[in-house]
């Protein structure tokens, strides 16, 4: 997804903070076009039922008039409408289908299709259930769901049952998401990565700021399993700051993002923190740049979108599908199945012949 909002996460900030200006300028298409020194043909791919970045109302990156107006270029559209994900005329594609046409006419009146055997009402606890099934049988299986708060009740209850009800350590086997950009580990927001190892002891770092309030980084050794450029494997030990795990947060507050930087000053006082030689530091610093990572169990859908799993599970919480984003919300989870889909907490106003038959 190529947004266009500014972006600062925190003490980082990558070029312009707009990834689309930014990409734009890379390739010259900002200037006049009198200006412009060389050709450039620049293809864009994605689906305008899906959602639009965070935040964002549309996607810049797929509106021709956005691009038109904005950078002066000369854009075609085309829509591309053979289906390769799932199977032509599966259950999960004639669901899709539906949730599409109700973008453009959203409406209250209730699906009146029944489900078919891909598709499948549940409930949260068979949802947990069929994720640890999953995980144990080595397919690939997601919960996608509205709420960073709906994510960690599923992360929490699916490690109960993976693990027990008071293990809390990261464990060997664990699923866990990558939150911030990390460009020392080469690991990108939203990834997601296999722990084959985790060592038993947390390291904790306390730091006082100047309120004298006191402020605890959680750091601990793991190594993980990542695809390499090769399309192979590796294993890779890195440091994780665990301050997001067991919580609803995405993002450190302000006061662990001073702590981080105040525990590479700690260790280098005779060195301005606004040098360039800090700055070198903090570029390198393996505490600085520990992976930020929550588990990986459930996703929200903004979080989703790119992936693909065999079996997807979509949690609206009780909420009807009222709008024209609510449907696009709807039809974004959806589309991430490639074979099985279960429905959770269905709003009757929707879904009236999914509860009868569920109940």
């Amino acid at each position: 997804m190529i947004g266009n909002g500014s972006s600062n996460d925190g003490d980082t900030r990558y070029g312009s903070g707009q990834l689309l200006n930014d990409l734009m300028r890379y390739l010259g298409l900002d200037r006049p076009k009198e200006e412009r020194s060389r050709r450039v043909k620049l293809m864009f791919v994605g689906d305008m039922a899906q959602l639009p970045p965070v935040r964002g109302s549309e996607s810049p990156a797929l509106s021709l008039e956005f691009l038109q107006s904005q950078y002066d270029i000369r854009v075609q559209r085309y829509e591309l409408t053979t289906v390769v994900r799932q199977t032509e005329g599966g259950d999960v594609l004639n669901l899709a289908y539906e949730a599409r046409q109700r973008i453009s006419a959203p409406e209250i009146k209730p699906i009146a299709d029944s489900f078919g055997g891909q598709v499948y009402v549940s409930n949260f606890r068979q949802a947990a259930i069929d994720i640890v099934s999953g995980i144990n049988q080595g397919k690939s299986v997601m919960a996608v769901v509205r709420t960073n708060a709906q994510v960690s009740r599923y992360n929490m209850t699916v490690r109960r049952y993976l693990w027990g009800r008071h293990c809390m350590n990261i464990m060997q086997g664990d699923t866990l998401l990558v939150v911030k950009n990390n460009p020392l580990l080469d690991l990108p927001n939203g990834e997601l990565v296999q722990v084959v190892g985790a060592n038993l002891k947390q390291q904790r770092e306390r730091l006082v700021g100047h309120n004298g309030c006191e402020v605890q980084l959680n750091f601990r050794g793991i190594t993980i399993e990542i695809s390499n450029a090769d399309g192979g494997t590796e294993f890779r030990p890195i440091l994780v700051l665990e301050n997001l795990l067991y919580n609803n947060r995405t993002n450190l507050s302000q006061a662990e993002r001073w702590a981080l930087v105040e525990l590479v000053h700690k260790r280098h006082r005779y060195i301005s923190k606004e040098s360039e030689a800090f700055k070198a530091l903090l570029a390198t610093d393996p505490f600085y740049n520990a992976l930020q990572v929550k588990f990986g169990y459930a996703l929200t859908c903004h979080k989703a979108q790119g992936g693909e799993w065999s079996h997807v599970i979509v949690d609206l919480e009780g909420k009807p599908l009222m709008t024209q984003n609510d449907w696009r919300w709807f039809y974004t989870a959806v589309t991430r199945s490639k074979e099985a889909l279960s429905l959770v907490n269905l709003s009757a106003c929707n879904w009236v012949e999914a509860n009868q038959r569920a109940s």
